[in-house]
């Protein structure tokens, strides 16, 4: 059922997230998995308390303040707070089938050393961000159109190439410059039971085959919410938009917080869904560049289950040639 209704990748994120469990620890990857999904909740929360503000003329300039800072400030700061967190997951999942330890501490102060790698990541990825919105905004010619399919090209092309330079940087400390070239020697290097895994979008359209529906559903009750609540009397006319009819009888009223609701609740679950599946690329990258790059330090006890979970997204189908 869950493989009928989000598709196969989705059933693979599944398995590697249960998977992750066994391996890593299930209270392990809760804790670093929650700080992620806290701080996106915190930021969610108060745009919809911005929206409120403004939507509800209470302290309107102040709402519009607050809406200001989320978007220059607050939407820009996420980029960084989320790529040091999947550097951190990198070195711990590094760190625990190697050294059979649970450093979480110790990961925050090994990725603070490569810093400025990280910030690097932050601005690439802050810049692409709009990428698959641009796509399918056609709007202002066919050069605009190119450009934003070129972005969103690159965009995927970046996620993957992230996906390995991570682990390279965080856990052997190379340069950009260097982690490239030790990737490109690795096709080279690859055990045959893994060969088909090298390269694999696994994770690719995962969170938009999950919310497209969803989102549809959220926008239709929070549009049907806005025209019925004011019709019904059960929200004053101070708080609608009013779309003059041709008599002052025919005027209709919009309530428009509830689209406002739908589209921040429909944003907080998408973004929840991309922080679990990044969370377990940071993972899974981090346990395949450690099995290609040094096998012998993994713990004996733990060789089994690291292969068994490196294996399993092509075994239930989930990975697909990039």
């Amino acid at each position: 059922m869950f493989n009928f209704l989000f598709g196969a990748k989705a059933n693979a994120v599944y398995s590697l997230f249960t998977g992750s469990f066994k391996l890593l620890g299930e209270e392990n990857v809760r804790a670093l998995l929650f700080s992620r999904l806290y701080f996106s909740l915190i930021m969610h929360g108060l745009a919809l308390v911005a929206l409120a503000m403004v939507s509800f003329h209470f302290h309107t300039g102040w709402g519009v303040f607050l809406l200001v800072i989320l978007l220059l400030v607050i939407y820009p700061y996420s980029f960084f707070y989320h790529i040091r967190a999947r550097a951190r997951q990198t070195w711990f999942a590094y760190a625990k089938i190697t050294q059979h330890a649970d450093p979480i501490t110790e990961a925050g102060r090994m990725v603070a050393k490569q810093k400025w790698t990280l910030r690097l990541f932050a601005v690439v990825e802050l810049f692409l961000s709009n990428a698959d919105s641009q796509q399918s905004n056609q709007q202002g010619g066919l050069m605009r159109f190119l450009v934003a399919t070129a972005l969103a090209a690159l965009d995927g092309i970046y996620k993957i190439a992230e996906s390995y330079l991570l682990p390279a940087v965080v856990i052997e400390r190379l340069s950009l410059e260097n982690a490239a070239q030790k990737l490109r020697q690795l096709k080279d290097h690859i055990p045959s039971t893994l060969a088909g895994s090298f390269g694999l979008d696994i994770f690719g359209g995962v969170v938009s085959s999950v919310v497209s529906l969803l989102y549809l559903a959220l926008l239709a009750l929070g549009a049907s919410l806005a025209w019925f609540l004011p019709q019904w009397g059960l929200v004053s006319q101070n708080y609608t938009i009013t779309l003059h009819g041709t008599a002052p009888a025919a005027d209709v009223y919009i309530f428009v917080f509830p689209v406002l609701c739908a589209l921040v609740l429909a944003s907080t679950i998408r973004r929840a869904i991309k922080i679990v599946v990044t969370s377990l690329q940071a993972t899974y990258f981090a346990i395949f560049y450690t099995r290609l790059n040094f096998p012998d330090a993994i713990a004996p006890d733990m060789r089994g289950d690291v292969e068994g979970y490196l294996q399993a997204p092509a075994a239930d189908g989930g990975a697909t040639n990039s």
